[in-house]
């Protein structure tokens, strides 16, 4: 038996990717065959030089994804983010602003490798992270440990009371 959303099997439901890059946050939105139903960016939403990278300019985008979807007729999608940058989840909440339901955020990030500095080569030294790297890969690895959400995006639970 197949899960639906609103009448819609899951595998048919229109997938949002979100690529959140340190300067800008992209938009698009694919059907099931894989056919661009909207894309959108910060530029083109009006956003130029330093404010693409903020995160009001990716909730603009968002939100300007989710008024498109919705005037063309879809309710509900599937999201996949993928990149740090710093509009990921508000390019998310501008969704849910919009009248979107969002059914699964997917995170697509790339686990980042340290490389292992040699001496010589019998010996093996700790890998060398500084202090701001450092508290990026653990609060990277504290909450992308978790890959799939259900419910409510903004405390990751399955509809709580405080969020219905």
């Amino acid at each position: 038996m197949k899960t639906e959303f609103d009448g819609i099997p899951y595998c048919d439901l229109p997938i949002v990717y979100i690529k959140a890059t340190k300067n800008n946050t992209l938009v698009t939105v694919m059907d099931k065959k894989n056919h661009v139903i909207t894309y959108t960016s910060c530029r083109l939403e009006g956003f130029k030089h330093a404010r693409k990278k903020t995160t009001i300019a990716g909730q603009t985008t968002g939100v300007a994804a989710g008024q498109r979807l919705v005037r063309r007729g879809v309710r509900t999608v599937r999201v996949q983010v993928k990149g740090l940058g710093p509009g990921r989840m508000t390019c998310v909440k501008g969704l849910t602003v919009a009248g979107v339901k969002v059914v699964t955020v997917v995170n697509l990030v790339v686990v980042m490798t340290i490389r292992i500095l040699l001496d010589s080569e019998d010996e093996i030294n700790e890998p060398i992270i500084k202090g701001e790297l450092r508290e990026r890969l653990t609060i990277f690895l504290g909450i992308f440990t978790m890959t799939f959400f259900f419910g409510c995006w903004c405390c990751f639970c399955c509809g709580c009371l405080v969020c219905k």
